[in-house]
């Protein structure tokens, strides 16, 4: 068998915890990826905004500047055209330049990048919503994978914490057993002792009385002998 075979898969615990780390840092990640897209969204909403605003304010210079030199500045529907393929209005030959304005050409200019800028930014927009979207959906299923995961690790921390309480009632038990066994046996042993003290105390009395008993018996026979 190789090694990998050999080699013994994490317990549980641990991957639970791993999985939840990953988990963690893949929605901070998410998190500030939501962010950028919502102060892009606010950025790109101010300067359309902005743009918008500027749009209005030279259609009414552009309308003012019309209506004081008359009919004779009126642009031809064939500069329209070329203005319009060219993004902006611009004479074309002597006769347009006697009635070109360039302040006017400038502003018209602008609003051509304006308009381009705004079609651009609500095409970012648009783009932004969908990434906005997504990412609210991917980090709602990363927050119930998490709520599923943390709730593993909160049933096998509890089943850990009651086995220990067990193991710890099963040594108190334990303890307290060979304690009371251990006192019983000093009992008996104490008991055992003062019977063995009482008995040598018997013998011991036992021998002093004979050995009085034998002294007056040689003296009544010394005395016998002497008279």
């Amino acid at each position: 068998m190789s090694a990998e075979n050999n080699t013994p898969p994490p317990p549980p615990d641990v991957e639970l915890k791993f999985q939840m780390h990953a988990i963690t840092k893949m929605m901070e990640r998410m998190n500030l990826m939501m962010g950028n897209v919502c102060d892009r969204l606010e950025k790109v909403g101010k300067h359309g905004n902005v743009a918008g605003t500027f749009t209005q304010d030279v259609r009414k210079v552009g309308a003012q500047h019309k209506s004081n030199n008359g009919s004779g500045t009126e642009i031809s529907a064939k500069d329209e055209i070329i203005g319009h393929r060219e993004g902006f209005w611009q004479p074309r030959n002597q006769r347009d330049f006697m009635y070109f304005d360039e302040v006017l050409w400038q502003k018209k200019r602008r609003i051509q990048k304006e308009r381009w800028y705004q079609m651009e930014s609500s095409k970012e927009i648009s783009v932004l919503k969908k990434e906005s979207k997504s990412l609210t959906r991917i980090l709602g299923e990363l927050k119930q994978e998490l709520g599923v995961l943390t709730a593993s690790v909160n049933a096998q921390q509890a089943s850990e914490r009651e086995e220990k309480i067990c193991c710890n009632d099963d040594i108190r038990n334990r303890t307290a057993a060979t304690f009371i066994h251990s006192c019983w046996r000093r009992l008996l042993a104490r008991k055992e002792l003062q019977r063995l003290q009482k008995k040598a105390k018997e013998l011991a009395i036992q021998l002093v009385g004979d050995s009085r008993t034998n002294h007056l018996e040689e003296r009544g026979n010394d005395m016998i002998q002497a008279r």
